[in-house]
Formats: C-alpha cells, structure tokens, sequence
C-alpha cells in the first residue's frame, strides 16, 4: 500500500455513507448501533492507513540521514563551515581525516578527497537502502538502522557536539515509531485469505 492508497482509505473511511443518510428514523425508536464487532471491522482499515503512514513516516528519516550526509560532504569539500545536525557523523570524520591526510601530504589531494567521496557515497547509499528496505518491511532493517545511526550519535558525544546529539535521539524517536508500527502491522490479525 503506497501513500496515495493510504490517504484514500483513510478519506473513504471518513466521508458519510449516502445510504444511511436517505435511511428515515422511525418515530420513537433509537437510532441503530453498530455491535462491538462492527465497531472494531470498521476501524480496522483505518488503523492498518495509519500504521502503514508510520511506517512509511519512520522509514524516510533514513533518506534524509543519507542526502543530508552527502550534502554535508559537499559543504566539508568546499570548506563550509557548518553543515545539517541530522547528518552521519562518520562521514564528517572521513571528510576530517582526508583534509588531515592533504595537509601533511599535499600531493595526495585528489586521491583523499575522492576516496572521501566515494566511502561518504557507500555508506549514505547503505542508509537509502536501510530506508527502501525498511519501508518494505524487512524487519531488520529498522533495528540495525538505529543501531548504527546511535553509533554514529556517540561520535558527536565525544566530540561534545550536543545540538547533533539531541537530533540523533530525536531521528532515533521518529526511526522508532516505524518499526513499532511495522511490528503493530505485523501482530494484526490478517483478513481470511490473506497470506
């Protein structure tokens, strides 16, 4: 179920039905209650919609940790002196020890920027497709996303970059609201016929 899909149940789960509407009360009796059971079928594609949003939700914090990094590779490049507290942590260390290589071996430029370049790309492409797994339900993928981008906020703790740290439990806060709404999806009973 893609966002359109999710957004037009939730839409069709709230407008009125017609037919209940044109239905006329009969004089002195109360209005019909739907059971329990009723109840519950009718809100149970409303509550898979917002599941599936926060999955969809959680899943894309790792597109943005990964286009972040990269952009804050490109900052470090071009010697920016600031850059997105959402980003890796790792990637600036990389861009740190190749601008510390340059400096003490100037003839190796090229090579350490580029080979900065290329690790910053393999890791935040690892972090897309954390993302793309993720929000395809690979059950995995959100815990071993959040293990490694808490890693990678203890980078900024030694370094006492504190604004970077917030933002990491903050993105691990969004990161888990995914995955209990994947393993939400996951203990739902399944319509018959389903597999």
């Amino acid at each position: 179920m893609n966002h359109s899909d999710s957004a037009a149940a939730v839409a069709e789960l709230a407008a009125p039905d017609p037919a209940a509407a044109e239905m006329p009360a009969s004089a002195g009796s109360a209005p019909a209650s739907a059971g329990p059971t009723e109840a519950q079928d009718d809100r149970a594609p409303l509550e898979a919609a917002r599941l599936e949003i926060q999955l969809r939700n959680g899943a894309s914090w790792f597109y943005w940790i990964a286009g972040l990094s990269v952009v804050n590779t490109a900052i470090g490049l071009f010697d920016g002196q600031w850059g997105f507290v959402v980003g890796l942590g790792i990637t600036q260390l990389i861009e740190a020890l190749a601008q510390a290589v340059i400096v003490r071996m100037p003839s190796l430029g090229f090579a350490a920027n580029a080979s900065a370049i290329v690790l910053n790309l393999m890791i935040a492409g690892f972090f897309v497709l954390l993302g793309w797994l993720a929000a395809e339900r690979a059950r995995w993928a959100f815990p071993l996303g959040m293990a490694l981008y808490a890693l990678d906020g203890g980078l900024f703790v030694l370094v006492g970059d504190w604004w970077s740290v917030g933002f990491h439990v903050f993105v691990l806060l969004c990161l888990h609201t995914g995955y209990r709404a994947l393993k939400a999806m996951d203990a739902a009973p399944r319509p018959d016929g389903a597999a």
